[in-house]
């Protein structure tokens, strides 16, 4: 079943859980977009309130995590934004690792402070290192790409925005996802604060993209009016 802006919480919930007005702004903005994209922000937010569930910090940078990576597939954005699509810089870290592990425990030079001729166990490590390097130079920019893509179509103004702007952009989103994803590893980061803080920088990133805020509201605008004048 699709939860909704207005019947979002569980069965069984004892006391209904009062949204504040920023998520549910967000979550009617999502549910837009698409019902799922919704319940991945609403999963988020229930979990990280769970006081019971001792993981709710891991269980939310994930469903926040997943948000970012699947936003893309209903802005028809290219899908080498989502790191799926592709080995992780994790994954490939952690090969590196495991041969650097190999050459520390087998080879000669290393017993001896790194001296003498370069055996076979460091040749693989270099084999690997070079491989690593021309993989990680050849992913940074198209993952940018990706992301200045989702940029650009998230962008609620019709002229495009100046590129050291579309720049700062860019790095909030990338910062905001490579914490979360550590987070949802259970990184050192995982604690209940910051990972409250990062869903608010990315709640407000996508309601000022999804649901920017304008001056529609009449009544709004005449009190501003009203006030403007009464300074005069």
């Amino acid at each position: 079943m699709t939860a909704t802006p207005e019947d979002a919480l569980p069965l069984g919930t004892p006391e209904p859980m009062q949204l504040r007005s920023r998520e549910k702004a967000l979550l009617d903005a999502l549910h837009r977009e698409d019902p799922r994209l919704a319940n991945m922000y609403l999963g988020a937010i229930l979990v990280l309130n769970q006081r019971e569930n001792p993981e709710r910090a891991v269980f939310a940078a994930h469903s926040a995590r997943e948000l970012m990576e699947k936003l893309p597939r209903y802005r028809d954005v290219p899908s080498h934004i989502e790191p799926k699509t592709q080995p992780s810089l994790l994954s490939e870290v952690r090969s590196l690792a495991q041969t650097w592990a190999s050459v520390v425990k087998g080879s000669t030079g290393a017993r001896n402070r790194w001296s003498g001729e370069v055996d076979k166990s460091l040749v693989r490590f270099l084999v690997a290192a070079e491989k690593f390097f021309a993989w990680l130079n050849a992913e940074r920019p198209i993952r940018i790409e990706g992301v200045t893509r989702l940029v650009r179509q998230l962008d609620p103004m019709s002229d495009r925005m100046p590129s050291e702007i579309e720049a700062i952009r860019v790095r909030e989103w990338n910062a905001c996802h490579d914490f979360l994803t550590a987070a949802a590893h259970h990184g050192s980061n995982a604690n209940e604060d910051d990972v409250r803080a990062w869903l608010e920088v990315l709640e407000r990133f996508l309601l000022d993209c999804l649901a920017p805020r304008t001056f529609e509201d009449r009544a709004e605008l005449r009190a501003i009016i009203r006030e403007a004048e009464g300074r005069d």
